[in-house]
């Protein structure tokens, strides 16, 4: 036995030796191969597959970069697993091991733009509330033209997720981004998204004191962005219903230099409802002192005065009664029966100024139907002289004629022909009137009115045309000539579904009635479902507008729908929302620009 130890102890001293000598023998290289070797070996009792191996290296500067790739890899391989299963266990089990990590990393102020990046937009799609300190934070950072690529993203998320703890943030960002600036432009949409989840009635002051600053007419930077605040805070402050917010609202409207934000403000004091309805009542009877000075102070900014500097008389007077029509507008909108006896008691006072009592009687085409207001239409067409031309409208007469088809009432059918027939005047003044009552007439007739609307149509009329020399010479027609198709499409449809609301549905969603080309039949056919359809056929309209393709018939089908909803709309309202959601939420751009409009009407059927 010690025989054998003996020899045993010279082999070790060998070995040993051995390893000492090729060390010496190699020098440097080898033992940094050596030492290399040993490295490996001990790097291999990390498990590179463990999430929490690269967690750890997150704080180590020189390695973070690294560790933050390899944690979104694994994320992103546990969401490939994960593909087919509706419970995301892969997922689940990853992303509470490193949304903690990774959101604490994002927090630190020595992490690269890049990296953080990254991080932002992986918090932003997870949309995990451990996430929001980063969130936070991004938004908490913004400053024009630096991170805007990444508030965009944590905008999109807080939309997405309603991440209402955000608001503050969501506010700050839309006070502080310029839309001006081309990197910012991108972040319209979504802020507006985010501030829709986030908004409340606790933000309704900041909003109304953003509507105060004036604009430049002149376009230029500090123009664009206060167009874009103004604007988003009066489309706000009508999603949060802001009661407070109705006379800056009007305001708004009251304003010439702030006309393009007209549509916003008008759609918010819609969307607020009953509250609006007073204080636009006591404008448009000249009740509110404070809005009367405001609306001509206003008015007398931007007229024009004469050579000598001043504004001359005409304007003066203009300015003092500008409130009048857009009260009415505003009044119109509700589309309600509380509208009605303020409007028919402002065409009283305004007996004395035609276009006034244009704009005012345009708007009762939307209010619910009634004798009042129908005789109150009637008449001032008729005291409407043949030259009367009102701003923004037009010839009052041409635009009074073909308008009463907005009432859906086929009694008007005869009052259009006769009235046509007593025109009195020269052929250039009085066809232009004949052919748009003509169009009126076709779109209101009934079948049992086919022949008098066809006495109409063959009254008639000069028109204008070029000779070989390219010279105009008068050529005799008639009304209808222009119109002739649709009559004859008309009549083919009366005669067909006379009095039957179910023919006319089918014809109405006829695809082949649809095409752009000559949608005429579809529209007639809506026409007649909206004078003779009940909630029913309202019912089954607003189940297929989603789905119409052609611009004209749609909207066509929303007038109908109108029209069939004078009370109690929320629950149409509800699914015309809902439509336009749904495609927001599939991210469909085209069907979310087509459905905007749905919108509106949501707004208006919620008012009544």
């Amino acid at each position: 036995m010690l025989r054998k130890a003996r020899l045993i102890a010279p082999l070790v001293r060998t070995f040993l030796l051995g390893a000492a000598t090729t060390a010496r023998f190699w020098g440097p290289a080898v033992a940094v191969s050596t030492l290399a070797v040993s490295s490996t070996v001990l790097v291999g009792c990390e498990d590179e597959n463990d999430p929490m191996t690269h967690v750890a290296k997150l704080k180590d500067p020189t390695q973070q970069r690294q560790a933050i790739k390899q944690l979104l890899q694994m994320y992103a391989d546990a969401e490939s697993k994960d593909k087919k299963s509706n419970d995301k266990p892969n997922v689940k089990a990853i992303l509470d091991k490193i949304i903690q990590p990774l959101a604490e990393t994002c927090l630190d102020d020595k992490v690269k733009d890049q990296d953080r990046s990254k991080l932002v937009k992986f918090m932003a799609d997870t949309r995990d509330p451990r996430g929001e300190p980063c969130l936070k934070k991004t938004l908490d950072d913004y400053k024009p033209d630096t991170n805007e690529d990444d508030v965009n993203n944590v905008l999109i998320a807080i939309a997405a997720a309603k991440l209402t703890n955000l608001q503050p943030q969501v506010m700050k960002v839309f006070q502080t981004m310029e839309f001006s600036r081309p990197k910012a432009k991108p972040l319209g949409p979504n802020v507006i998204k985010a501030l829709k989840v986030v908004g409340d009635k606790s933000q309704e002051e900041t909003y109304i004191k953003m509507l105060e600053p004036a604009i430049d007419a002149e376009v230029g930077p500090a123009s664009v962005n206060q167009g874009f605040w103004q604007q988003t805070s009066a489309y706000m402050l009508g999603h949060i219903k802001s009661e407070k917010a109705v006379k800056p609202l009007l305001k708004v409207l009251l304003t010439p230099s702030k006309a393009p934000l007209g549509s916003y403000a008008l759609l918010s004091l819609v969307k607020i409802g009953k509250p609006a309805v007073a204080p636009s009542e006591a404008l448009l009877k000249g009740e509110d002192a404070e809005l009367l000075k405001f609306s001509e102070e206003e008015q007398l900014k931007v007229a024009e005065k004469d050579q000598n500097g001043k504004i001359p008389e005409a304007a003066q007077k203009a300015a003092k009664k500008a409130y009048l029509p857009i009260a009415a507008q505003v009044l119109g909108n509700f589309g309600n029966e509380e509208s009605t006896q303020p409007l028919l008691s402002a065409l009283e006072k305004a007996k004395e100024d035609p276009a006034d009592r244009t704009i005012i009687a345009l708007q009762l085409t939307q209010l619910p139907k009634s004798p009042a207001t129908i005789e109150a239409y009637k008449k001032v067409y008729e005291d409407t002289k043949l030259d009367t031309e009102v701003p923004g409208v037009g010839p009052a007469k041409e635009r009074l004629v073909v308008s009463a088809s907005q009432f859906f009432d086929p009694s008007l059918t005869p009052w259009l022909v006769k009235t046509s027939a007593d025109l009195k005047g020269e052929n250039s003044e009085i066809d232009p009137v004949r052919g748009f009552a003509f169009v009126a007439a076709v779109r209101l007739m009934t079948v049992d009115q086919i022949a008098d609307v066809t006495t109409l149509k063959d009254t008639k009329a000069v028109t204008e045309v070029q000779d070989e020399k390219g010279q105009a010479k008068k050529k005799d027609t008639t009304v209808g000539e222009a119109y002739k198709d649709q009559f004859e499409a008309a009549k083919k449809l009366l005669e067909n579904c006379k009095a039957e609301t179910k023919c006319y549905m089918t014809a109405a969603t006829n695809a082949d009635n649809q095409k752009k080309d000559n949608p005429f039949t579809a529209l007639k056919a809506i026409n007649m479902v909206a004078m003779l359809g009940t909630d029913a056929e309202r019912d089954e309209l607003v189940n297929i507008v989603k789905d119409i393709d052609n611009d004209e018939v749609r909207a066509a089908t929303l007038v109908a729908i109108e029209k069939l909803t004078p009370k109690n709309g929320a629950a149409v309202a509800d699914k015309l929302e809902g439509y336009f959601e749904k495609a927001e939420e599939a991210k469909d751009t085209e069907k979310m620009q087509k459905y905007n409009v749905f919108l509106q009407l949501a707004a208006k059927l919620r008012a009544r």
